[in-house]
């Protein structure tokens, strides 16, 4: 997981607007450490973690078959199915 993913998975989460042309990093820091008392880097390594008990699902184009946290349809991050 990069760390613009897990950013924008630490805004869906606290519920800060990603795509906000304001979008202070810190404060949504600041918001995971209060909702969950771990740092952001502690937050991505829960989250890539807890990855691989998404349900697979096979992506339209290239019909392989990956796991993710997905928002409004599209992936926010994902990784592939190992076998």
């Amino acid at each position: 997981m990069y760390d613009f993913e897990a950013l924008e998975l630490a805004c869906r989460v606290v519920g800060v607007d990603p795509d906000a042309s304001d979008l202070d990093e810190r404060d949504v820091e600041d918001k995971i450490y209060e909702k969950f008392e771990v740092s952001m880097e502690g937050f991505q390594k829960i989250a890539e973690a807890l990855l691989k008990f998404t349900p697979p699902v096979q992506t339209a184009i290239t019909e392989s078959w990956v796991q993710g946290y997905i928002h409004d349809q599209c992936f926010i991050t994902k990784q592939a199915v190992g076998p």
